[in-house]
């Protein structure tokens, strides 16, 4: 078989297995489920935070995730190679509680750990997100008192 033919066969397949890889991950972690009850309209105000590593559910998204903690809530969206099947989100805070302390190779998500977050009452997901994002959200007088909170009601302290 000449080169070329196979380099055009191997790039066709993974252009047909790709978004189907990446549509069951969106599944098997809850990104499609929770993006279809908490859509994003379009992207907020606030600091950016690119390329960051999160879990979601079973799926962990390493180094792919943008992050934009705003008033209204919690922004995700994925890189574009991976965002096909995962539709951009905006999480409400009223819909944030903590979550038991990460164990695990997610509890040092980044440099400074992780913040896991029940998404919904009843909780429908599970969010983890570094530390960082939500210090630096506590930080922003502007919107501390947007910061998640506890079961209690209590801001969550970072």
């Amino acid at each position: 078989m000449h080169p070329i033919s196979v380099l055009l066969t191997v790039g066709l397949l993974f252009l047909l297995i790709w978004p189907g890889v990446l549509s069951l991950i969106g599944w098997l972690g809850g990104w499609r489920r929770l993006a279809g009850r908490y859509p994003a309209t379009g992207r907020p105000e606030g600091q950016v935070y690119r390329f960051q590593t999160i879990r979601l559910g079973a799926a962990n998204y390493g180094n792919s995730v943008m992050i934009i903690p705003g008033d209204e809530g919690i922004f995700l969206s994925l890189f574009w190679p991976f965002r096909f099947g995962h539709p951009n989100m905006l999480i409400p805070w009223p819909e944030l509680n903590l979550a038991a302390p990460p164990t695990g190779w997610i509890k040092r998500l980044g440099a400074s750990g992780a913040i896991g977050l029940e998404v919904g009452n009843p909780v429908v997901g599970k969010l983890y997100v570094p530390r960082r994002v939500i210090e630096d959200l506590q930080r922003d007088r502007r919107v501390v008192s947007a910061a998640p909170r506890d079961g209690a009601g209590e801001e969550i302290e970072a």
